[in-house]
C-alpha cells in the first residue's frame, strides 16, 4: 500500500443508481426503485459505488461522462457528483467536479472493468470526500495511463459555490500506478491506496 499523508483542517445504456428496500413480507423477494438514470455524455456513465451524507445525501462519481474530453483519449474524463433527496420520492443530481486529464480522470473505476461494482468516495473530517483516478495526472495529463491519482475535493464554505479539487497524489507511468479499491483513513490522518503492480501497457 501506498500512504498519502494529508493534514486535515477542521471544519449509450442507460445506468441508474437503485435504492434497495425491504417490503416487509417475509414471502415477498426485496424490490429496488430508480433514484436517477444517467443519460452519457455530459451527463455521465458508468457510476461506481455511493456515499451516504450526513443529510441524507449521496455522493458517487462517474467514470466517463462530463464536459471534459481527455486530450488524446476518446472519452470524456468524468464526474464526481450529488444527489439530493426531494419531496415526493425526487432526487436532485449536481455536479460536484469534472474531470480534465491533468487533474485526473476515470474516477473510481474498479479494475479497469467498466460495469463492475466500483469504490465509493472516503468521507473525511469537514465534509471532504476522498477518491482516486483510474488515469490521468501530473504524470499522464492526457489520461491514455497507466498512472492516476488520489484526489480530495472540499466543499464550499457558501451554499452555490464550487467544490475544490487537489490532487494529494500523482501516481507515474513506470512504478505502482493505477490505484484500485477504496481508499483508507488512518487514525493519524493518513490516507492508505492501493495501487497495482507497474503497468506497461497502454489502456
Amino acid at each position: 500500500m501506498q500512504t498519502i499523508r494529508r493534514a486535515f483542517v477542521a471544519p449509450i445504456a442507460m445506468i441508474g443508481i437503485m435504492a434497495i428496500f425491504n417490503s416487509g413480507a417475509a414471502a415477498q423477494a426485496p424490490g429496488y426503485t430508480i433514484l436517477y438514470s444517467f443519460q452519457g455524455g455530459e451527463d455521465g456513465s458508468g457510476p461506481s459505488g455511493v456515499t451516504l451524507a450526513r443529510d441524507g445525501g449521496l455522493y458517487g462519481a462517474t467514470s466517463y461522462g462530463g464536459p471534459n474530453t481527455c486530450e488524446g483519449a476518446a472519452f470524456s474524463c468524468g464526474t464526481v457528483y450529488e444527489l439530493e433527496p426531494g419531496p415526493g420520492g425526487s432526487w436532485t443530481k449536481t455536479v460536484l467536479h469534472n474531470f480534465s486529464g491533468p487533474d485526473g480522470a476515470v474516477p473510481n473505476l474498479s479494475g479497469g472493468v467498466v460495469g463492475a461494482p466500483g469504490p465509493s468516495l472516503l468521507p473525511g473530517p469537514g465534509g471532504v470526500l476522498y477518491g482516486t483516478t483510474y488515469t490521468g495526472g501530473a504524470y499522464d495529463p492526457t489520461a491514455l495511463g497507466p498512472a492516476g491519482t488520489v484526489f480530495e475535493l472540499t466543499p464550499p464554505t457558501a451554499a452555490g459555490q464550487e467544490w475544490t479539487e487537489t490532487v494529494l497524489h500523482s501516481f507515474p507511468e513506470n512504478g505502482p500506478n493505477i490505484p484500485s479499491g477504496r481508499l483508507l483513513l488512518g487514525s493519524e490522518g493518513a490516507i492508505y491506496a492501493r495501487p497495482c503492480p507497474a503497468v506497461r501497457s497502454r489502456l
